[in-house]
C-alpha cells in the first residue's frame, strides 16, 4: 500500500529541491510571469516546499523528477511527473488532513491528474491521486478568501489513477 507512505528528503536531495526551485523562481520572474501563489509565505520558501513534495512523489513512485527550469504557460504544462505514460500535477500542503487544491487557470489538456502530498519539507507522506476530469467539477468549487479554488478531500482520491 503507497497511501500514506512517508519519506524524508535526504541531504543531497534537499540540495537539489533548493538549487532547482530558486532557479525556476528566478526563470519566471525573468520571464515575467506574475506570482500567483495563493499564501503569505515567501515565494522561494513555497517553491521549496513544493518542488520537496514532487521529489517526495517521484521517490515513493520509483520515477525521475522534471527538472526542467525554463518558464512554461499553464497550457503548455505538462505536468511535474511522468508517470505510468501521465502527465500528473503534484500538490503539496502542510496540513496532515488538508484538501488537494487546484486553482481554475492551472487547467490544461497535457495534464491527466493530480497527486497530494502532505508534511513539512523535507519529510512528505503520500496521499493520494486524482483525474483532472474529476478535480474540476463544479461541486469542489470554494472561494477560501483568495479566489475560487477547487477544494478536493482527501476522501476522493485513489491510490492510482
Amino acid at each position: 500500500m503507497i497511501i500514506g507512505q512517508r519519506t524524508t528528503l535526504n541531504d543531497v536531495e534537499q540540495r537539489l529541491v533548493k538549487t532547482v526551485a530558486v532557479l525556476r523562481n528566478k526563470e519566471n520572474r525573468m520571464k515575467g510571469f506574475v506570482d500567483r501563489k495563493k499564501s503569505d509565505e515567501e515565494s522561494i520558501t513555497i517553491d521549496v516546499f513544493g518542488f520537496g513534495g514532487e521529489l517526495a512523489f517521484c521517490r515513493i513512485h520509483n520515477v525521475y523528477p522534471d527538472l526542467y527550469i525554463k518558464a512554461r504557460k499553464t497550457s503548455d504544462d505538462r505536468g511535474d511527473v511522468s508517470w505510468s505514460g501521465l502527465g500528473l500535477d503534484v500538490k503539496s500542503t502542510k496540513m496532515d488532513g488538508g484538501s488537494l487544491l487546484v486553482l481554475p487557470w492551472k487547467k490544461s489538456r497535457y495534464v491527466d491528474g493530480c497527486a497530494l502530498m502532505t508534511g513539512e519539507f523535507p519529510t512528505y507522506e503520500y496521499r493520494g491521486m486524482i483525474r483532472t476530469e474529476e478535480v474540476f467539477q463544479d461541486q469542489w468549487l470554494r472561494d477560501l478568501g483568495r479566489g475560487d479554488t477547487y477544494v478536493v478531500p482527501q476522501t476522493q482520491l485513489k491510490e492510482t489513477i
